[in-house]
């Protein structure tokens, strides 16, 4: 299978959140008709729930605030893979997600990801400030006070409301969902807004191993993106089907 650039992986990242809100959107605006489709998984299955209330529209301001603070992030992601892209010849993988949520709230695996992806985009932007003398600024760097900007530090702005309607809609698409593959799809939509405690009493029963999957589904595949299955190869069968024809051959 040929590989994704950046840009291309961006693209498809940004239509998959983009369906999935419109489908969840067109849910909540159902009246009580019956059920509407939420998601379709990854095996084709399509999960169905009813509309609650004709009263249960989504408030069109919510939405495209939130799809407009989604756009910018992904706007300035986009530029830091096209720029880091450029400055090492393609040699670094494009970030697929950014970190919204607490360092202490996400699992070890993602700390390691987002560890690696910036001593990754540090490098690339030493080499060009300082090429050769790489280490010797990055050891003046850690001596400084890195996100020292004029004595303020900007606080994270959440996406979401606990209680708003956008995510009782996504919240009831999980829970509506039948396989396991599409509510993780869904979870990694808004996994990495909030903490463990606070998905835990918005989903209960939701295990922390299941909100550490979906985080790394964000970060590895892509905020409501399918895993594509990879095909199966069966060539040791193959092998021993031609080495018995070859011998029944010569047996003859």
């Amino acid at each position: 299978m040929p590989s994704l650039s950046g840009a291309q992986l961006d693209t498809v990242h940004c239509e998959a959140s983009s369906t999935i809100i419109g489908e969840t959107k067109s849910l909540s605006s159902q009246s009580s008709q019956g059920t509407g489709n939420i998601l379709s998984g990854p095996e084709g299955e399509t999960d169905t729930m009813s509309s609650q209330s004709s009263q249960s529209t989504l408030p069109e301001k919510e939405i495209s605030i939130w799809l407009d603070e989604k756009e910018e992030q992904h706007a300035k992601r986009q530029t830091l893979n096209d720029t880091v892209s450029t400055l090492t010849d393609g040699r670094v993988s494009p970030l697929l997600s950014i970190l919204n949520t607490e360092w202490d709230d996400i699992s070890s695996t993602q700390q390691k990801y987002y560890t690696r992806k910036a001593r990754e985009i540090f490098a690339a932007t030493l080499s060009v400030v300082s090429s050769g003398q790489e280490e010797v600024l990055w050891e003046s760097l850690r001596r400084e006070s890195m996100l020292e900007n004029e004595g303020t530090v900007t606080k994270k702005r959440k996406y979401f409301d606990v209680k708003s309607d956008l995510i009782d809609a996504l919240i009831k698409a999980h829970n509506q969902a039948q396989s396991w593959q599409t509510k993780r799809q869904i979870l990694s939509l808004f996994a990495n807004d909030f903490s463990r405690l606070e998905l835990q009493k918005m989903i209960p029963g939701l295990s922390k191993w299941r909100i550490d999957q979906a985080r790394n589904h964000a970060t590895e595949t892509g905020k409501g993106q399918p895993i594509l299955e990879k095909p199966i190869y069966r060539g040791k069968n193959r092998k021993r089907k031609s080495w018995a024809l070859f011998r029944l051959h010569f047996k003859t």
